[in-house]
């Protein structure tokens, strides 16, 4: 492989959320040629060293694939292989908030079972992965954390944040942050906050909400858990998200069925603690670091958490975050990866198929 190695990344590097972005810079950062998108996947075979390969789901624009696409993937697979070392990163098991279809089945598994290697943020990945999809056990594998998105803007103080968004000092605050994916998540979260015993509680909303009536929904809100929350039901901005972290006492993220999430990085870089599913690479980072975990079949274990976090030291927790986020540097991660891809190529010649 080249000195400088040329890196096509599977996914655009714009968007709300930088992950692609942050990737892009780290592997820049160590001296690679880095290009991202997606049309560029189907011109193949291009001249890169390397395809690495995001969300399967990019590749359908987040739509559910033909059979036909389907195929078409499977060719370009087949020619990139011949030219580049191809590895994925295992974001997720199952789609975005959409059912599991057989298609759906099919592209996750074409994905996921022709790569010379795959990259996951926790081993928990690798055990589920291997359960869902055969195949995928007989495929090398490196296990290297998220990133700390220290992209983020982070200069405005707690009590400011809570003047700009009408909290007051004394209520105990629980953040949920980026998209509520489904009316399951959201019954299950808005339930556990309504049946919590947490004296001045306010649950504060960051994020779009499930689709359809939203007027229909913010009706059901307040007639479920009153007054005591604050939903701005939209895409929240890179520069904006400092105001909900900071004006926060904890976070909590009521995923389901959700193998990593980006908010649990993010709240660590922002000194918060976490209240997450005990599934997945999720469960794993915080069952490691002494956060607060719920089982997702089960509303009065959120319940519970969240009532333990109330009476916790959550700053001390938030602290000691902090630093395991510092350790997740861009830079560093990106080294990981390169190692990674190095190993693929003196193990297996990256014309193999």
């Amino acid at each position: 492989m080249a000195s400088q190695r040329s890196i096509f990344i599977v996914c655009s590097e714009g968007g709300v959320n930088p992950y692609i972005r942050e990737l892009a810079r780290g592997y820049r950062n160590n001296g690679c040629k880095v290009d991202c998108g997606v049309k560029q996947f189907y011109s193949a075979p291009l001249n890169y060293d390397v395809l690495h390969l995001q969300w399967p789901e990019a590749l359908t624009d987040w739509k559910e694939p033909s059979l036909d696409e389907i195929e078409k993937i499977s060719g370009c697979l087949i020619q990139w292989k011949k030219s580049s070392i191809v590895v994925g990163t295992v974001h997720n098991l199952y789609p975005h908030a959409k059912s599991y279809s057989h298609a759906w089945e099919k592209l996750f598994q074409l994905i996921y079972t022709n790569v010379h290697g795959l990259i996951h943020h926790g081993q928990k990945s690798i055990e589920l992965l291997n359960d869902l999809v055969p195949g995928t056990e007989k495929i090398p594998n490196a296990v290297v954390p998220i990133g700390n998105y220290s992209c983020y803007p982070n200069s405005i103080s707690k009590s400011d944040a809570r003047k700009k968004l009408g909290l007051l000092s004394s209520e105990f605050v629980f953040l949920c942050f980026g998209n509520i994916r489904s009316i399951e998540e959201q019954e299950f979260l808005f339930g556990a906050f309504r049946k919590s015993n947490v004296s001045n509680k306010k649950l504060l909303i960051a994020g779009q909400i499930p689709g359809g009536n939203r007027n229909a929904i913010r009706s059901w809100i307040r007639s479920h858990i009153t007054q005591s929350f604050i939903c701005h039901d939209r895409a929240i901005l890179e520069e904006e998200a400092q105001d909900y972290f900071n004006a926060s006492d904890i976070v909590v993220v009521p995923r389901l069925r959700t193998l990593n999430s980006g908010v649990i990085p993010l709240a660590f870089q922002f000194i918060r603690a976490v209240i997450a599913p005990e599934y997945g690479d999720i469960g794993e980072l915080i069952e490691d670091t002494s956060n607060f975990t719920f089982d997702p079949l089960r509303q009065q274990s959120l319940v519970e958490a969240m009532e333990s976090a109330a009476q916790s030291n959550v700053n001390e927790i938030g602290n000691k975050n902090k630093l395991i986020a510092d350790t997740w540097d861009i830079n560093q991660l990106a080294k990981k990866y390169i190692i990674f891809i190095d190993s693929l190529e003196s193990s297996s010649p990256y014309h193999a198929t």
